[in-house]
């Protein structure tokens, strides 16, 4: 018997980089911060920071679309649809991926 083989994922194309050059931005900002205003300034600069970081990770890592022998999973920004092969009528490569699925709905994917 043959193991099952896990789902390819498809992500957004440049994610990672774009997180990484402005969690390093981040870190300047804050360090930046504490050298002028101390502590305590930079503390109350940091959670805006956070949110700018976290807001990148859920729309760019995040997301993504994943196929496997069952059916089509896509995660966009926080919510995850799953749709198997066997309702999907046409797969269309526009702006974004789009699902048609049999009774005319319209999955618009995100990620990949």
């Amino acid at each position: 018997m043959s193991a099952a083989r896990p789902p390819r994922v498809f992500r957004v194309t440049g994610a990672v980089w774009l997180f990484g050059i402005t969690a390093v931005i981040a870190a300047a900002l804050l360090v930046e911060a504490t050298v002028r205003s101390g502590i305590g300034e930079a503390l109350l600069l940091a959670p805006w920071l956070l949110l700018l970081l976290w807001v990148i990770h859920v729309a760019g890592i995040a997301s993504d679309v994943r196929a496997d022998t069952t059916g089509v999973g896509v995660q966009n920004l926080v919510r995850r649809t799953w749709v198997p092969w066997s309702r999907m009528k046409r797969v269309a490569m526009r702006w974004q991926l789009e699902l048609t699925l049999d009774d005319g709905q319209v999955v618009r994917c995100f990620g990949g």
